[in-house]
């Protein structure tokens, strides 16, 4: 790993180059469903999304496995048992909602017009999740690869078994498996993408410390992630009790637009964990690097804000009431400052302080609940549609005050780390 020395030369050029396969890969999957829906039945494409949303779950429900192998490689404090046990846990994490929602598939499916129903249909969703386990675990490697700058090979693992699930699903569904192309195309790309990237099983060749523990990224994972998924999924479902159903399509649909610039800048900002780990010891470089990426990340949020408004607008125009432009608006101010907060909490996840994240989602689930309250005691179809932005963008700036402040403070830890516990300088490729 000679040739580069310690620290970031170009934060900008980092994220872009780390965060572009993603963004393909990740753009190639969401478009598949709009790819899969001429071959299927409005009960089979029905069965099809639910299933769709359990393989996102278990895709989130990693026990935190990828961002500590991130932290603790680039504090020295991984080895071979503790990557295996991550790599481990993250398959468990993904499968346990699986498993969850298949057997609530049992009396949900119950009387229901969809494809497959009892335990035909758990077994299906049981199949995705194991896709999703397969990919979990490999997602595990290819955040090791991050860190020790084997970029070449992240990106072929990423683009490949996204390129390979959609070719796997359309040719599937070509012959006629309907819904089961979807966990078939997940298994099967999931299962090359591990033989890939454990392949060579990855090496360690010194004494791993003691300085960053697993504990703390399950815990701080498994409650960032119910509230988060609370705020952006389950939103729908309190909306559309307080709601009209032509206000709450129009809302699901200003939502997904407006969420865009947020999905850039979370798949961009991915590097700066690595970063953060390999640099956790030079509070300095960390700063440098916060400014640097917060820069490039709020320049992306406004040009890409710009850019939905105005298709939002675009698409008023041309359609009439399908879409509320001063909805649209606002959901893109708050989305796009609850973007950048990935800056920070990336960088304090890569120096091992996952937990920050609850600084801002606590009270931003308070804030929401007492607005959503509000509508639903003053019947304010409003403040239904206005409470999820609302908590996102007043959380978000506090956050973002509070996080500048360390920042430029040079406060990036609660505790300094030992001179025993620094990880000895070591030189990071950022090309390779």
């Amino acid at each position: 790993m000679a040739g580069v020395r310690k620290g970031i030369p170009n934060a900008s050029t980092r994220m872009v180059t780390t965060g572009l396969p993603v963004l393909v890969a990740s753009g190639l999957l969401y478009v598949l469903p709009l790819a899969a829906r001429p071959f299927l039945s409005d009960a089979e494409y029905a069965t099809w999304a639910l299933g769709a949303v359990v393989l996102s779950i278990t895709l989130v429900f990693d026990f935190g496995a990828t961002p500590y192998v991130l932290a603790a490689e680039g504090a020295g404090s991984l080895d071979r048992a503790r990557f295996v046990r991550a790599t481990v846990l993250a398959v468990l994490g993904s499968l346990a909602p699986g498993l969850v929602l298949a057997l609530l598939w049992l009396p949900y499916s119950a009387g229901k017009d969809l494809a497959l129903t009892g335990p035909a249909g758990s077994a299906f969703l049981l199949s995705v999740a194991a896709g999703g386990a397969l990919r979990s675990a490999a997602l595990v490697a290819t955040g090791l690869m991050l860190v020790r700058g084997e970029l070449r090979r992240r990106t072929v693992a990423v683009l490949s078994q996204a390129l390979l699930q959609a070719t796997v699903v359309v040719a599937l569904l070509a012959l006629g498996a309907g819904v089961w192309a979807l966990p078939l195309g997940g298994v099967i790309a999931g299962a090359a993408m591990c033989l890939y990237a454990f392949r060579p099983f990855p090496r360690w060749e010194r004494a791993a410390l003691d300085d960053v523990h697993f504990g703390d990224f399950l815990r701080a994972r498994l409650g960032t992630t119910t509230l988060s998924l609370s705020l952006t999924q389950l939103d729908r479902w309190v909306v559309g009790a307080l709601v009209p159903v032509g206000l709450l399509a129009r809302y699901d649909l200003a939502a997904r637009l407006a969420g865009l610039p947020r999905l850039v800048v979370i798949a961009l900002s991915g590097v700066l964990a690595a970063d953060a780990a390999v640099n956790r010891t030079d509070r300095q470089q960390l700063s440098r690097i916060y400014r640097a990426a917060l820069r490039a990340c709020g320049a992306v949020v406004v040009v890409l804000g710009l850019a939905t408004v105005t298709a939002g607008l675009l698409v008023h125009q041309l359609s009439g009431r399908s879409l509320d432009p001063a909805l649209l608006t606002l959901l893109v101010v708050a989305f796009s400052l609850h973007a950048l907060t990935a800056v920070g909490t990336q960088m304090m996840s890569g120096i091992g302080v996952p937990a920050v994240e609850y600084l801002y989602l606590v009270p931003c689930c308070a804030l929401v609940v007492a607005i959503w309250t509000a509508a639903w005691f003053t019947g304010s179809h409003t403040l239904a549609v206005a409470a999820a932005p609302t908590g996102f963008a007043v959380t978000s700036v506090v956050f973002l005050i509070w996080m500048g402040r360390r920042a430029s403070a040079g406060r990036w830890a609660r505790r300094t780390p030992a001179p025993s516990a620094l990880v000895p300088e070591r030189e990071v490729p950022h090309g390779r």
